[in-house]
């Protein structure tokens, strides 16, 4: 996938991913492709839910762990006064 293009193009191939999805919602790989996705556009809400549930279709997939991880980092640095009053 072309992670270069534009935000109009990021959401047409998130919407491809989607109809993949329901199509084959067993496929860890393409919530990992979907989550990647939404991380480089910033939605990390989303990306974390995708690679959640890739995570837990195939818990030997160390992509999505590996991004479960960075972006609970992320949560930690932007959101620590929310989590830690």
């Amino acid at each position: 996938m072309d992670y270069t293009g534009s935000t109009t193009n990021i959401d047409i191939q998130i919407g491809v991913l989607a109809e993949a999805i329901d199509h084959n919602p067993n496929d860890d790989t393409l919530y990992v492709e979907r989550g990647k996705l939404y991380h480089q556009m910033g939605q990390f809400d989303k990306a974390q839910n995708d690679f959640q549930r890739a995570a837990a279709l195939n818990p030997a997939n160390r992509e999505a762990e590996s991004y479960i991880e960075l972006i609970q980092e992320i949560f930690n640095y932007r959101y620590k006064d929310i989590y830690n009053p």
